[in-house]
């Protein structure tokens, strides 16, 4: 489900403009227009997009993009502020709309900081552009909310954090070991993600717990085994 947010002050002006930027990673769908919205690579090399006028700036990911010493809030920010570096850099008298989802799903349960969406509300206003808020993740009964998911980076050490090469495909090992035990967790690259059913009891939520820690000890043991921790 998508909402409009604001409304352009000149809309006549507003329909004659085209560019829409998206984000990095973002997930909007799979058909042609939707795919070049999303922001998948591999989606993006399967059928030679994104199609003109559609371009992206980088995700709000904290954990992959904060600078040494750089708060969560500060770095929200500073995220947000692609947007207005993009939009002057193509005019925006070009920019159309910025479209976003409020928590990245299958870019890897990517949750902006508190600052970043009232920066972005305040770039969209400033210069005109409409804002798109694609909530399918996190609409349900219409509610602004994160939501009943979850998500975890695989590390090889988390002080200094150290991370595993795209090549080692640590998450495909992970996730192998889940699906043997009926636990439904996807890999995104290293990162881990789980989006349960909204209905679970308690008791369901720690069985669910203990088959995540049970796959994430085989995972450990197997990285181990690989040689690929010092």
């Amino acid at each position: 489900m998508c909402r409009q947010c604001n409304s352009p002050p000149n809309w006549q002006a507003w329909l004659r403009v085209r560019v829409i930027i998206s984000r990095i990673n973002a997930y909007h769908g799979s058909t042609m227009a939707s795919a070049s919205l999303g922001g998948m690579s591999g989606m993006h090399a399967q059928g030679d997009l994104p199609v003109p006028n559609i371009t992206h700036i980088e995700q709000p990911y904290f954990f992959d993009n904060g600078l040494p010493g750089e708060t969560a809030d500060e770095f929200g920010l500073r995220a947000a502020g692609w947007l207005e570096q993009k939009t002057l850099a193509l005019g925006p008298d070009q920019v159309a709309a910025f479209i976003a989802e409020p928590v990245q799903g299958a870019g890897g349960v990517i949750i902006p900081p508190a600052t970043y969406w009232r920066e972005i509300q305040r770039v969209v206003d400033k210069y005109g552009l409409l804002l798109i808020s694609d909530e399918v993740i996190c609409a349900v009964g219409l509610a602004k909310t994160c939501g009943f998911m979850a998500g975890l980076v695989l590390v090889k050490t988390k002080a200094p954090v150290q991370r595993f090469t795209e090549a080692q495909g640590v998450g495909m090992i992970c996730r192998g070991y889940s699906f043997e035990r009926g636990l439904i967790m996807r890999a995104v690259g290293d990162r881990m993600i789980l989006a349960p059913p909204l209905v679970m009891t308690h008791s369901q939520t720690d069985e669910m717990v203990a088959l995540i820690v049970k796959c994430l000890d085989l995972t450990y043991q197997e990285v181990r085994r690989r040689g690929w921790l010092a």
